[in-house]
């Protein structure tokens, strides 16, 4: 699933897979979101930003990387739930490749891998890469160039991610992004291999045959899934951002943030001038970038009452199955108030609760509904007929402590329940705002070399 929805409304049933329906397992019958990089209203997640730098990657990258067939090492994992083996490929075409790893698996952790080198066969010989061995991290993961023509500069490889390529004042420009834990280290062509801390600057220069300049630039984890590669003024451009970017033409983009998100915006080249509500937004050199700061947003600190209507009513030691309809009627209830200034806003209801499965009403009618994962439930209240919003209830079945301890630890409540629990921490009303900015190119400028 890229993007998360909901499930239609049938005639005279659900129409969610369920066992009674045929299915191996049951889904909830109107949530359809599956932890999706942008969720059921346009809820923009960690995993859309890392999965941007693949795009990114394949969109500059992509027609080397299909020519490449896969190859895999002769030890492999002996089974799916084998931990002792770390998992990873290479695709080349016999003179350069990439270098795929992964020490991550969602559900239990791996252990981190020490003493760790790759042998690669190419045409040419046996490379090893890094030139010494070195440490994965527990949970880390990502592909690595190896012997790739970067603009007529040979890198025999990078222990850092690959994201794009940029081509501006007469220069070539690779970024890329370290991965969580590694070292980042180059190694050019008949040079000794250097590490560099990541940054905002270059981190390497070197010159092609013809003489012209290629600029390696390596950028932090944090940064690297803050990294858009956009047409703006003209020309390709970098722009470092956190916030959802809604580019509506080369001379305009929307920047989206979700209750006090602040707005950040950072773009290289830079441009002459950025407008937001008219006004110009002054400059700030961030490394290579120019950041132009944009006003922080005024949150609203009107409280949203949760309040509890009727407790659970519990039947022994026994797990109620949430697919029964008639279990609803003995759930916990509450009545969510929504202030009257929020229901004029474009707001986001965010409900932090502990249960099983947890469903919202309005107006007696169920409108969305949750399995419990450790995440808060979201629902957006512009879907809500204006009438109805002052009609909010919120159900929770109880979660078991039997079902709580088998949740993935990174699901679990913070503290494990000794009795079937039913609760709502608190409820969050965040507006989704969209910040217009009308950029233009920049006249001349000249970028700072490095080592």
């Amino acid at each position: 699933m890229y993007q998360g929805g909901q499930n239609p409304e049938g005639r005279l049933t659900f129409l969610n897979e369920s066992k009674a329906s045929g299915y191996p397992n049951d889904l909830p019958v109107k949530d359809y979101d599956f932890k999706a990089p942008l969720g059921a209203f346009g809820q923009v997640r960690e995993r859309y930003h890392r999965l941007r730098l693949q795009h990114l990657f394949l969109r500059d990258f992509g027609t080397l990387l299909a020519h490449m067939l896969p190859y895999f090492p002769e030890q492999k994992p002996p089974s799916p739930n084998d931990v002792t083996t770390l998992r990873w490929g290479v695709r080349s075409d016999g003179q350069s490749g990439f270098l795929f790893f992964n020490n991550h698996h969602r559900t239990a952790p791996w252990p981190a891998r020490t003493g760790v080198q790759f042998a690669l066969q190419f045409d040419s010989g046996t490379h090893l890469v890094p030139r010494e061995p070195f440490d994965i991290p527990a949970g880390a993961y990502g592909f690595w160039p190896v012997n790739l023509d970067c603009a007529g500069v040979r890198l025999d490889y990078a222990t850092a991610q690959l994201i794009a390529r940029l081509a501006a004042d007469g220069q070539q420009w690779f970024f890329f992004t370290a991965n969580a834990g590694i070292v980042p280290e180059f190694a050019f062509a008949d040079e000794k291999p250097r590490g560099c801390e990541p940054g905002l600057g270059i981190a390497f220069t070197r010159k092609n045959r013809e003489g012209a300049k290629v600029n390696f630039v390596v950028l932090s984890s944090d940064k690297g899934r803050q990294f858009w590669k956009l047409p703006l003024a003209g020309y390709d451009r970098v722009v470092l951002s956190p916030n959802s970017l809604l580019p509506d033409s080369e001379g305009q983009i929307r920047l989206e943030t979700l209750g006090d998100e602040p707005p950040q915006f950072a773009v290289f080249p830079s441009l002459s001038s950025v407008r937001f509500e008219s006004c110009g937004l002054r400059r700030k050199k961030r490394g290579l970038f120019t950041e132009y700061p944009l006003p922080k947003p005024t949150v609203p600190r009107e409280h949203i009452e949760a309040l509890l209507v009727k407790a659970a009513v519990l039947h022994g030691t026994n797990a109620p199955n949430a697919m029964d309809e008639s279990v609803w009627t003995d759930t916990a209830v509450w009545r969510v108030n929504v202030p009257v200034a929020w229901r004029q806003r474009d707001t986001l209801l965010r409900i932090h609760f502990v249960g099983d499965v947890a469903r919202l009403y309005a107006g007696g009618k169920l409108v969305a509904d949750k399995f419990y994962n450790g995440q808060p439930f979201d629902f957006a209240l512009w879907r809500i007929p204006p009438g109805q919003l002052g009609t909010l209830e919120l159900r929770v079945v109880p979660l078991h402590p039997k079902f709580a301890a088998r949740l993935p630890a990174s699901m679990r409540p913070s503290m494990l329940p000794h009795e079937p629990l039913a609760k709502v921490t608190r409820v969050e009303a965040l507006e989704r705002r969209q910040l217009i900015l009308k950029v233009h190119p920049r006249r001349s400028g000249s970028i700072p070399g490095k080592r």
